[in-house]
């Protein structure tokens, strides 16, 4: 689930027979739309474009833009392709497995062209966020049989920068805004805590911990810098000064954070006690 600046939303539910993808808008009318049998939306742009994955036995990659028009794609030989961040250009960043199974990141170009994406060294890739300059983020495993993995930006000319926090075991970068600061979430070497980081486009590195908490997973970075994840069951947001916000929405079981604007407005899904999982928005307060 996304939320752009503009406060609409896009993401999916699951119905009786299958997965829907929707778009909300801030007023809270709803388009739901079908792709294929099973539609999911991971990435909605400041533009109105949303990405994700549509299946009819094998799962395709697909853009749709503000007027409703469709695109659905697959990365070179893929068998399995998922678009998960869209730019405001309508550019896609995703991954997709190969016949043998290994895992590539790619970036779709708004002119349809595909680009496989794998830092140098890298043995199974997932680009998980891009902005509207075309960088793109996330992270990537040097070996097959190891649990290391590296954040990276990949830039418009092809170049790579691979980057870890410090002390960190494993670093998977989630999310980048369009001033370059990535988010993402690091196991610390020297105990059993997930640190949230913010990486400034400079390269400086910014860990943070939710109060009390093992674990802290940040997902989605607003234009201002505004970051939001969870700790598993917590949610929080924090703001471009560092101060953290917690909150979970009463009697559930488990709140979890996806997205942030930049305008204090958050949205995720919350576990209750019936077993639904349902959406919500939490609005900064006056």
């Amino acid at each position: 689930m996304s939320i752009n600046a503009d406060g609409v939303i896009g993401g999916y539910f699951e119905d009786s027979t299958s997965y829907r993808a929707f778009i909300r808008t801030p007023e809270g009318s709803f388009t739901v739309y079908d792709v294929q049998n099973d539609t999911r939306a991971y990435g909605l742009s400041d533009t109105g474009y949303t990405t994700g994955t549509t299946e009819d036995g094998v799962f395709h990659g697909f853009v749709r833009d503000a007027s409703g028009a469709v695109a659905i794609f697959d990365a070179p030989k893929a068998t399995y392709t998922i678009g998960l961040s869209v730019s405001n250009s309508g550019a896609v960043a995703g991954w997709y497995k190969n016949p043998k199974g290994r895992e590539l990141g790619f970036i779709r170009q708004t002119d349809g062209t595909i680009v496989s994406i794998e830092p140098p060294n890298a043995k199974s890739t997932r680009a998980l966020g891009i902005n509207t300059e075309g960088v793109v983020t996330g992270y990537y495993f040097a070996s097959r049989r190891s649990d290391k993995a590296h954040g990276f930006l990949r830039f418009p000319d092809g170049t790579f920068t691979s980057f870890d926090c410090p002390h960190s075991r494993s670093t998977l970068a989630q999310a980048i805004n369009d001033d370059g600061a990535v988010t993402g979430y690091c196991y610390d070497n020297r105990n059993s805590l997930v640190d949230g980081f913010v990486r400034a486009a400079a390269g400086t590195i910014t860990l943070f911990n939710m109060l009390n908490s093992k674990a802290t997973y940040a997902f989605s970075i607003a234009g201002d810098g505004s970051v939001a994840g969870d700790n598993g069951g917590i949610s929080f947001v924090r703001n471009p000064t560092g101060e953290i916000d917690t909150f979970r929405i009463p009697k559930s079981l488990g709140t979890y954070a996806y997205s942030t604007n930049g305008s204090g407005v958050v949205v995720g899904t919350s576990y209750d006690h019936d077993g639904h999982n349902r959406g919500f928005i939490r609005r900064k307060d006056p």
